[in-house]
């Protein structure tokens, strides 16, 4: 989703929002990645992060919904605080709504993969 400049981060992540809804329906489950507070003691994303060139990284910035970013939408997200908050939005955005969603304490694929399972009805007589 991209962010309409001017816009404050309410209707911005509103469009996200709008987006999974009308994309995945009221019946997806939306899963996020986490970003924990202290990076070092974190896992494999952790310190892929870690190593990732922090070119033109943003700093941490303290808003809520009724803020207009004054910085990109790319730069804004390279600060893995801002990115936790907007998630932090968003979920109460989608839980409003009755939209199930959830957030990994790190990296998302294992939340996924386990998500999918418990919501997979057993096949071919496997079981769980």
């Amino acid at each position: 989703v991209i962010w309409n400049s001017g816009s404050s981060l309410s209707p911005i992540c509103d469009n996200y929002v709008t987006y999974a809804r009308t994309k995945y329906k009221l019946t997806a489950l939306v899963i996020f990645d986490g970003y924990p507070e202290n990076e070092t003691i974190g896992g494999t994303k952790c310190a892929e992060r870690a190593i990732t060139p922090r070119k033109q990284m943003s700093c941490e910035v303290m808003f809520d919904e009724t803020m207009i970013p004054t910085v990109s939408q790319e730069k804004f997200l390279t600060n893995a605080k801002n990115k936790d908050q907007v998630i932090s939005i968003l979920m109460n955005k989608f839980s409003s709504l009755n939209m199930a969603c959830k957030k990994a304490d790190e990296d998302a694929d294992c939340l996924i993969v386990n998500s999918a399972l418990a919501l997979t009805p057993s096949v071919c007589g496997c079981h769980r």
